[in-house]
Protein backbone atom coordinates (compact mmCIF):
# COMPACT_ATOMS: atom_id res chain seq x y z
CA UNK A 1 0.00 0.00 0.00
CA UNK A 2 3.02 2.29 0.23
CA UNK A 3 4.34 1.67 -2.78
CA UNK A 4 1.17 2.35 -4.05
CA UNK A 5 0.27 6.11 -2.37
CA UNK A 6 4.05 7.12 -3.73
CA UNK A 7 3.52 5.73 -6.64
CA UNK A 8 0.67 8.58 -7.45
CA UNK A 9 3.29 11.50 -7.19
CA UNK A 10 0.26 13.33 -6.29
CA UNK A 11 -0.29 15.75 -2.98
CA UNK A 12 -2.74 17.39 -1.36
CA UNK A 13 -2.05 21.01 0.92
CA UNK A 14 -5.38 21.77 2.69
CA UNK A 15 -6.33 24.95 3.66
CA UNK A 16 -9.72 26.69 5.32
CA UNK A 17 -9.86 30.20 5.65
CA UNK A 18 -11.99 32.69 6.52
CA UNK A 19 -10.55 36.22 4.34
CA UNK A 20 -12.26 38.65 6.32
CA UNK A 21 -11.28 39.07 9.95
CA UNK A 22 -13.75 38.61 12.76
CA UNK A 23 -12.66 41.53 14.06
CA UNK A 24 -12.00 44.76 11.59
CA UNK A 25 -8.30 45.56 12.13
CA UNK A 26 -7.28 48.84 13.89
CA UNK A 27 -6.14 51.43 11.46
CA UNK A 28 -2.81 50.73 12.14
CA UNK A 29 -2.28 47.30 11.55
CA UNK A 30 -2.16 45.28 8.01
CA UNK A 31 -5.15 42.23 7.61
CA UNK A 32 -3.46 39.20 6.53
CA UNK A 33 -4.81 37.72 3.87
CA UNK A 34 -6.55 34.78 5.73
CA UNK A 35 -6.74 32.94 8.77
CA UNK A 36 -5.74 29.74 7.76
CA UNK A 37 -5.07 26.29 8.87
CA UNK A 38 -3.06 23.89 6.27
CA UNK A 39 -2.13 20.45 6.47
CA UNK A 40 -0.56 18.44 3.55
CA UNK A 41 -0.77 14.71 2.51
CA UNK A 42 -0.72 11.85 -0.28
CA UNK A 43 -3.87 11.01 -1.46
CA UNK A 44 -5.23 7.52 0.19
CA UNK A 45 -3.51 9.15 3.25
CA UNK A 46 -5.24 10.04 6.48
CA UNK A 47 -4.05 12.83 8.95
CA UNK A 48 -5.40 13.33 11.97
CA UNK A 49 -4.56 17.00 13.77
CA UNK A 50 -4.96 18.34 17.29
CA UNK A 51 -7.62 21.02 17.55
CA UNK A 52 -7.10 24.68 17.72
CA UNK A 53 -7.95 27.22 19.80
CA UNK A 54 -6.89 30.40 17.92
CA UNK A 55 -9.54 29.20 15.03
CA UNK A 56 -13.22 29.25 14.52
CA UNK A 57 -13.74 25.72 14.49
CA UNK A 58 -15.49 25.58 10.67
CA UNK A 59 -11.44 26.51 9.56
CA UNK A 60 -10.05 24.50 11.96
CA UNK A 61 -8.21 21.00 9.87
CA UNK A 62 -8.58 18.72 12.82
CA UNK A 63 -8.48 15.58 10.04
CA UNK A 64 -8.18 14.75 6.38
CA UNK A 65 -8.71 11.39 4.31
CA UNK A 66 -8.78 11.74 0.52
CA UNK A 67 -9.37 8.93 -2.28
CA UNK A 68 -9.01 8.60 -5.64
CA UNK A 69 -10.99 7.05 -8.59
CA UNK A 70 -11.01 7.53 -12.51
CA UNK A 71 -9.29 10.76 -11.69
CA UNK A 72 -12.30 11.77 -9.58
CA UNK A 73 -11.12 12.91 -6.22
CA UNK A 74 -12.95 13.68 -3.21
CA UNK A 75 -11.06 15.36 -0.01
CA UNK A 76 -12.88 14.76 3.64
CA UNK A 77 -12.27 17.92 5.85
CA UNK A 78 -12.85 17.34 9.33
CA UNK A 79 -13.78 19.89 11.40
CA UNK A 80 -13.88 20.57 14.79
CA UNK A 81 -17.27 22.48 14.60
CA UNK A 82 -19.32 22.72 11.70
CA UNK A 83 -22.60 24.87 12.78
CA UNK A 84 -25.92 24.59 11.26
CA UNK A 85 -25.19 28.38 9.78
CA UNK A 86 -22.47 30.60 8.89
CA UNK A 87 -22.86 34.54 9.04
CA UNK A 88 -22.52 35.66 5.53
CA UNK A 89 -21.68 38.74 4.11
CA UNK A 90 -20.39 40.27 7.34
CA UNK A 91 -19.17 43.82 8.13
CA UNK A 92 -16.09 44.16 5.80
CA UNK A 93 -16.78 42.07 2.99
CA UNK A 94 -16.69 44.26 -0.31
CA UNK A 95 -18.91 42.89 -3.56
CA UNK A 96 -17.39 39.97 -5.20
CA UNK A 97 -15.06 39.20 -2.31
CA UNK A 98 -14.45 35.82 -1.11
CA UNK A 99 -15.61 35.44 1.76
CA UNK A 100 -14.98 32.22 3.16
CA UNK A 101 -13.04 29.37 1.31
CA UNK A 102 -12.57 25.20 1.83
CA UNK A 103 -9.22 24.26 -0.48
CA UNK A 104 -7.63 21.04 -1.62
CA UNK A 105 -4.27 22.05 -3.84
CA UNK A 106 -3.30 19.40 -5.97
CA UNK A 107 1.04 18.87 -6.62
CA UNK A 108 1.42 15.62 -9.03
CA UNK A 109 4.57 16.00 -8.23
CA UNK A 110 4.07 14.82 -4.84
CA UNK A 111 6.69 18.07 -3.75
CA UNK A 112 5.52 19.71 -0.75
CA UNK A 113 7.96 22.05 1.04
CA UNK A 114 6.88 25.26 2.45
CA UNK A 115 6.83 28.64 0.70
CA UNK A 116 7.72 32.27 1.21
CA UNK A 117 4.52 33.86 -0.81
CA UNK A 118 1.42 33.30 -3.02
CA UNK A 119 3.65 33.46 -6.00
CA UNK A 120 5.67 30.57 -4.97
CA UNK A 121 2.60 28.52 -4.30
CA UNK A 122 1.21 29.02 -8.06
CA UNK A 123 4.53 27.29 -9.44
CA UNK A 124 4.12 24.10 -7.25
CA UNK A 125 0.90 23.19 -7.76
CA UNK A 126 -1.17 22.66 -10.62
CA UNK A 127 -5.03 22.27 -9.46
CA UNK A 128 -7.44 23.27 -6.99
CA UNK A 129 -10.60 21.75 -5.68
CA UNK A 130 -12.21 24.00 -3.66
CA UNK A 131 -15.59 25.24 -2.19
CA UNK A 132 -15.64 29.10 -1.46
CA UNK A 133 -18.52 31.83 -1.11
CA UNK A 134 -17.73 35.38 -2.88
CA UNK A 135 -19.88 38.06 -1.95
CA UNK A 136 -22.90 39.00 -3.81
CA UNK A 137 -22.49 41.23 -6.97
CA UNK A 138 -25.06 43.39 -5.61
CA UNK A 139 -24.96 46.74 -3.96
CA UNK A 140 -25.78 46.91 -0.72
CA UNK A 141 -24.95 43.70 0.32
CA UNK A 142 -27.32 42.11 3.18
CA UNK A 143 -26.15 39.53 5.85
CA UNK A 144 -27.48 36.66 5.80
CA UNK A 145 -27.49 33.32 7.71
CA UNK A 146 -27.38 30.13 5.47
CA UNK A 147 -25.81 26.84 5.27
CA UNK A 148 -22.82 26.63 3.45
CA UNK A 149 -23.80 24.25 0.63
CA UNK A 150 -27.06 26.77 0.34
CA UNK A 151 -24.15 29.71 -0.85
CA UNK A 152 -20.58 28.39 -1.51
CA UNK A 153 -20.01 26.89 -4.66
CA UNK A 154 -17.27 24.11 -5.45
CA UNK A 155 -15.37 24.21 -8.54
CA UNK A 156 -11.70 22.25 -9.52
CA UNK A 157 -9.32 24.91 -11.16
CA UNK A 158 -6.35 24.44 -12.99
CA UNK A 159 -3.45 26.68 -12.46
CA UNK A 160 -2.45 28.83 -15.72
CA UNK A 161 0.63 31.24 -16.55
CA UNK A 162 0.01 34.58 -18.32
CA UNK A 163 1.99 34.62 -21.23
CA UNK A 164 3.08 37.79 -20.13
CA UNK A 165 5.69 37.10 -17.74
CA UNK A 166 6.04 40.64 -16.64
CA UNK A 167 3.34 40.59 -14.56
CA UNK A 168 3.77 41.48 -11.18
CA UNK A 169 1.34 38.53 -10.61
CA UNK A 170 1.87 35.82 -13.23
CA UNK A 171 -0.61 33.42 -12.39
CA UNK A 172 -4.19 33.00 -11.95
CA UNK A 173 -6.83 30.04 -11.87
CA UNK A 174 -9.35 28.76 -14.53
CA UNK A 175 -12.22 26.78 -13.12
CA UNK A 176 -12.87 23.55 -15.42
CA UNK A 177 -15.26 21.53 -13.91
CA UNK A 178 -18.34 21.92 -11.23
CA UNK A 179 -17.45 19.85 -7.99
CA UNK A 180 -19.69 18.85 -5.43
CA UNK A 181 -19.81 19.37 -1.82
CA UNK A 182 -21.14 17.74 1.22
CA UNK A 183 -21.69 18.86 4.57
CA UNK A 184 -22.35 16.39 7.56
CA UNK A 185 -22.89 18.40 11.22
CA UNK A 186 -23.33 14.97 12.98
CA UNK A 187 -19.87 14.09 11.53
CA UNK A 188 -18.98 17.81 11.75
CA UNK A 189 -17.03 16.68 7.85
CA UNK A 190 -17.01 19.10 4.94
CA UNK A 191 -16.50 16.90 1.31
CA UNK A 192 -15.75 17.97 -1.88
CA UNK A 193 -15.32 15.88 -4.71
CA UNK A 194 -14.63 16.53 -8.52
CA UNK A 195 -12.96 15.38 -11.38
CA UNK A 196 -9.30 16.28 -11.97
CA UNK A 197 -7.86 15.37 -15.30
CA UNK A 198 -4.36 13.91 -15.52
CA UNK A 199 -4.62 11.84 -12.11
CA UNK A 200 -4.22 8.81 -12.00
CA UNK A 201 -2.27 5.98 -10.00
CA UNK A 202 -0.39 5.03 -13.02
Amino acid sequence: MVRQLLSVGIALFLTACVPIPAEPPAASEQAGPCVSNERALLIGETVETEPSADLAGYIDIVGVESRLRDQVLTVVIHLRDIPEKLTFHRDGVKISQMEYSWMAWISEGGHIEPWADEIEKFTRFKHQLITAHFADRVDPLVLKSAAITSLAHSKVFVLKKYEDSKRDYPWYAEPIWKARTDVSHERDTLTMTGYVPGITYD
